[in-house]
């Protein structure tokens, strides 16, 4: 067979005898030696040995325990490693353990984790993060050899970097494979490209020497900001650790290594510039400490990083940590025990929620079960990192299976208690194992991820969760809501019909409404008057809050029934029920939900029509009533473009199948009665198992789901079923999923006490497979990226393919829909930094001077604010501008503080803000103003114009030496005046008279809006000669001040100095300033801060 460079072809046979069984990779000369038991090969990116692949064996014929060691190997495989599985011999049942057989199905694994009986051979191709049933697999009995060849084309888009530091060993991994790096006594230093390859290794025993400190400063002083930095110490590093060094190893992100003490275990990874590490642990145990840091896809601006910690309480700097992107104040909880769980939006990447959910109680778990089942998105992250936790009521609760739908390998074996830590960055619908995860039992642990999103994980469509609570239903059923992507829609979900207008083009909410039907003559009419307005396409969400039907004319049913409704007629005065449908729409394109007794809930994905303009597509609806109780009696209905499916409807499942490539034609329609025999949902699996990948599959449960087998449940699972573990005997489920897509991905509704309903429109044309695809079959429907979500993939895939004219441009410039407005921006943080020494100047009676370089510290000052900004996670080195003049001779290096040059940048500092953003401006030079106030030294100087002339002493345009030009407040306030309104504007103002720089701003200057401002002294003083406002505040500086608290503690420590003032000059705490246009309470709002 031909392959090309990037493929290999994949030989595979197991037989009972070890001499007949083969692994056979093109590109490799011979086969590669095998043993008994289960022989495994991966396939490692740039492994450098054995052309990218390492082999192990496991020999589970003689031992158990090789069971476990096998299980735990796969385990800990990162994301997307290829995997080559080929039995040998006679392995027994018993050694075949149900860990083993979980473990197998984070690679994909069906068949062999199902179905393996003691000497049946197999062979599999998978890969780690892989949907259950996905991998290429061969199970037989014991005379028959099982075989499988593929050709696959190897894809990978992230790398994993893990270190593990005891007081007797350290390691380091690349992606699953050990990095043997020489390890001396000390502090090591280990860098690595921005593609995670070694580049050196060196050693500082800076626990025996002050020299050796030394040499650590002069060596990490010299690593560029785009090398990733691993340091671990390895015996004592603190009895002559600097502050120097400290303070340096501070600037790669560390918060810890200033509380080490002799022979503390500590690690980091991080990279220079940071204010939060990629991963960092200490402990003065005599455990072990471990942490890993996953990068997806290309690591740049379009990235944020995700970085989460669990202490086991092992530190007093934090028991749990989380970090959403190094720009944002870290989450961080010293104390309690249980689940932090923190879920941040794909799209926009901020965090929406995050709290400490404790574990020992039975109200509690449900909670966090609510939580991720109901109020997380799909395609959303969530982080959670778990410590000291009591596990005794998982078991009881679907907590386990809730957490696999983000994508965990690893909580089916975290047991809780103090000996064990788990975290997990993991998103809602990723396949199993394919998360960044991990488990220790004997170490504290962290890591972080970066996480591309801006194009890779668009969403392309809205889930719309529409429930009704009728006066019938009573209180105790909960509330009457309208969710959109699982956030409620803000309405005042009044008695009547609650009416939510979404534009199907773009998303957009057009109009929300209640129309008290109840007790109103004439909200009938005004509702079909909207419904009447609306053009053909548009969709609506309608609810019923306690009764909408008492003054229900007949008008406004028949308007309701161009909407798609067939069931409006049958429902009665305080019934609940709820819909999603289209203006001019059948019953396939909507989904509604009636009962006379209990609340209601449809769901439904609206398609973003804009993204699909030359796509057809299939509607299809779905409707689920189980008995809810042994005396009750349910019903099944499944519309399918436009048609009710003609099928012999029955307790159990009643299943639709076609394939999207093929148009709208049905494959197969069968009622499998689950309820008189278990077989049947059997039978269901079978056919599950044999169906080409990307088939689509319809569920309506009628009566019953009956009693499921492992088998039936995984079948489901194979589709993408996140609820099946949740559906009691009687409940409600209905499902529209897919062969192949991951579990928590696809459109499914239940209820165990109510009728349920979905819909959705189908696009008929499969994505063609292309580059980012790996296997030839599963290309169809998986782009193995870690945290990869199928469903989401399937659609945005759709969207880029020119075959079928549609504009790629959709997915590198699509805008989250605006289903409550704009998507949030992350906000944008820049500073422009000026400081000058007046070094090599003249100095002239009209600008104060008469010396040089009188200023000798500003432009140390205005670095360490610079290193402050970046340490303390206020911003990103690359959006800070600084201006000096501490490099004179260079007449080509134009970045002089010039009053041209300062406006220049500060056009820089306000293009393209919008609200929400912060800029920040500091100053620290001399000042002046015109003119002088009676008494006030140099009362020669040049005075002209009115009071109001304060300006700053910049240096003018010319060459050097020469005089000195000022940037009067009129003309530095003008250059601020377009900030929009929200942006907050603050300056750091430490110079002569600085105070005045605020005064009297125009009407019209924003800054009336947006501006905060630390002043030296105020308008009315100069400086005091030995007085620094700027170094004061940046000792003061932390990541979590207020500017209050900021002002409060940078004035006491003013105060506390007792700076002697010149002759009839206040102290200089006493003339300390601030100003605040914005209206916020600055004892509420954190330095740099929104103020939107």
């Amino acid at each position: 067979m031909a392959t090309s460079k990037d493929q290999i072809t994949v030989t595979l046979k197991a037989t009972q005898t070890l001499a007949n069984c083969l692994i056979q990779v093109s590109g490799h000369d011979s086969a590669i030696p095998l043993g008994n038991g289960v022989n495994v090969l991966l396939y490692v990116p740039d492994y450098w040995a054995n052309n990218n692949f390492i082999f192990h064996n496991f020999d589970l014929v003689s031992s158990v325990s090789n069971a476990n060691l096998l299980e735990q190997y796969i385990d800990e495989l990162p994301p997307q490693v290829l995997v080559i599985i080929v039995s040998a011999g006679n392995i027994p049942t018993a050694n075949f353990t149900t860990g083993l057989r979980n473990a197998l199905q984070s690679v994909g694994s069906l068949s062999i984790s199902q179905d393996f009986v003691g000497s049946n051979n197999f062979c599999l191709i998978g890969s780690k993060g892989t949907n259950i049933g996905n991998a290429f697999e061969s199970l037989t009995v014991s005379t028959t050899n099982a075989t499988l060849e593929q050709t696959l084309t190897p894809k990978f888009h992230t790398n994993v970097l893990s270190v593990s530091v005891s007081p007797t060993s350290q390691f380091i991994n690349r992606n699953g494979v050990q990095i043997y790096v020489p390890i001396g006594q000390g502090l090591n230093v280990v860098l690595f490209d921005k593609n995670m390859h070694f580049l050196s290794s060196e050693a500082f025993n800076t626990g025996s020497s002050d020299n050796e400190c030394s040499f650590l400063v002069r060596h990490l002083n010299g690593i560029q900001p785009e090398v990733l930095v691993v340091m671990f110490t390895n015996g004592d590093v603190q009895q002559h650790l600097s502050t120097d060094a400290i303070n340096m190893i501070k600037t790669f992100g560390s918060n810890f290594i200033d509380r080490l003490t002799r022979n503390d275990l500590w690690y980091l990874i991080g990279k220079k510039g940071l204010s939060n590490p990629l991963s960092e642990y200490s402990t003065n145990s005599t455990g072990t400490i471990s942490g890993r840091y996953f990068v997806t896809g290309d690591e740049g601006s379009s990235s944020f990083r995700l970085t989460i910690g669990s202490g086991r309480k092992d530190t007093d700097v934090f028991n749990y940590s989380v970090v959403d992107d190094d720009l944002n104040t870290p989450r961080s909880v010293q104390t309690g025990s249980g689940l932090l769980i923190t879920v941040i939006d794909d799209f926009t990447g901020i965090t929406l929620s995050s709290q400490l959910y404790p574990t020992s109680s039975d109200d509690n778990i449900n909670t966090i079960c609510n939580l991720l089942y109901y109020q997380v998105a799909i395609g959303s992250i969530v982080m959670i990192s778990a410590s000291n936790c009591d596990t005794s009521h998982f078991n009881s609760h679907p907590l386990i299976p809730a957490i696999e739908s983000l994508g965990s390998n690893l909580i089916r074996n975290f047991t809780g208690g103090s000996n064990q830590v788990y975290a997990i960055i993991g998103r809602k619908g990723a396949s199993k194992g394919s998360v960044p995860e991990i488990l220790s039992t004997d170490s504290a642990t962290s890591m972080s991820a970066d996480f591309d999103y801006n194009y890779r994980y668009t969403r392309p469509y809205i889930e719309i969760h529409a429930r009704s609570v009728g006066q019938n239903a009573g209180t105790s059923s909960g509330t009457t809501e309208i969710k959109l992507n699982q956030v409620q829609v803000p309405m005042n979900y009044t008695i009547g019909l609650n009416v939510l207008v979404i534009d199907e083009q773009t998303g957009n909410i057009l109009n929300n409404q209640t129309y008290d039907t109840h007790s109103s003559s004439t909200a009938s009419s005004d509702f079909t008057t909207l419904i009447n307005s609306l053009p053909n396409g548009r969709s609506v969400v309608i609810v019923i809050n306690q009764d909408a039907i008492t003054n229900l004319s007949t008008d406004a049913k028949s308007a309701i029934k161009l909407l798609g409704s067939q069931q409006i007629d049958s429902v009665q005065i305080g019934d609940s029920w709820s819909l999603v449908g289209s203006k001019g729409g059948d019953a396939s394109s909507c989904t509604e939900c009636h009962s006379s007794s209990k609340a209601t809930s449809c769901e439904s994905w609206l398609m973003v029509k804009s993204l699909y303009p030359d796509i057809s597509g299939v509607n299809v609806s779905v409707h689920s009533c189980g008995k809810l109780s042994s005396s009750g009696s349910g019903m099944a209905s499944i519309y399918f473009a436009g048609q009710l499916v003609s099928m012999s409807y029955g307790p159990g499942l009643n299943v639709v199948v076609f394939n999207p490539s093929d148009g709208d034609t049905i494959i197969s329609k069968t009622n499998y009665n689950t309820v008189s025999s278990s077989t049947n949902g059997d039978t269901f699996a079978d056919m599950i198992k044999t169906l080409p990948f990307g088939y689509s599959v319809i569920i309506a449960v009628q009566d019953s789901i009956g009693t499921l087998s492992t088998k039936a449940k995984n079948a489901f699972k194979m589709i993408g079923v996140e609820s099946i573990d949740l559906v009691n005997q009687y409940g409600s489920l209905c499902v529209i999923g897919n062969k192949g897509f991951s579990r928590g991905s696809i459109l499914e509704n239940f209820s165990n006490d109510s009728p349920a309903s979905i819909q959705l429109w189908i696009p008929l044309i499969p994505p063609t497979p292309g580059p980012e695809f790996i296997f030839g079959a599963i290309a169809l429907i998986i782009c193995l990226f870690a945290f990869s979500i199928t469903a989401l993939g399937y659609y945005v895939e759709l969207q880029n393919h020119d075959q079928y004219n549609v504009h790629a441009g959709y997915t590198t410039n699509f805008t989250s829909p605006a289903y409550s407005g704009p998507p949030v921006r992350r906000p944008t943080k820049k500073a422009l930094l000026v400081a000058i020494n007046y070094k090599n100047t003249v100095r002239t009676v009209a600008l104060l001077t008469d010396k040089k370089g009188d200023l000798q510290d500003s432009i140390v000052t205005m670095k360490t604010t610079r290193k402050r900004l970046v340490s303390n996670g206020y911003m990103d080195n690359s959006n800070i501008v600084m201006l000096s003049d501490d490099n004179p001779n260079d007449p080509n290096l134009d970045i002089r503080p010039t009053k041209a040059n300062i406006l220049k940048q500060i056009q820089w500092l306000t293009k393209d803000v919008q609200a929400g953003d912060v800029i920040l401006f500091s100053y620290f030079g001399h000042g002046n103003r015109e003119p002088l106030p009676t008494g006030m030294p140099y009362k020669n100087s040049y005075q002209v114009g009115p009071y109001q002339k304060s300006y700053l002493i910049t240096l003018n345009s010319q060459n050097y030496p020469n005089n000195k030009e000022p940037l009067y407040a009129t003309d530095f306030q003008s250059a601020f005046k377009d900030v929009p309104v929200g942006v907050n504007v603050t300056w750091l103002m430490n110079f002569c008279f600085a105070g005045g720089c605020g005064k009297n701003i125009p009407t019209g200057n924003t800054l009336n809006n947006n501006l905060i401002a630390f002043n030296a002294v105020n308008e009315d003083y100069p400086s005091n000669f030995r007085y620094n406002m700027l170094r004061t505040l940046n000792d003061q500086l932390s990541k979590d001040a207020t500017y209050q608290t900021l002002y409060n503690k940078t004035y006491n420590q003013l105060k506390s100095d007792r700076v002697l003032s010149e002759s009839n000059y206040p102290q200089p705490y006493q003339q300390l300033n601030q100003l605040n246009k914005t209206g916020k309470d600055l004892s509420q709002l954190n330095f740099l801060s929104p103020i939107n």
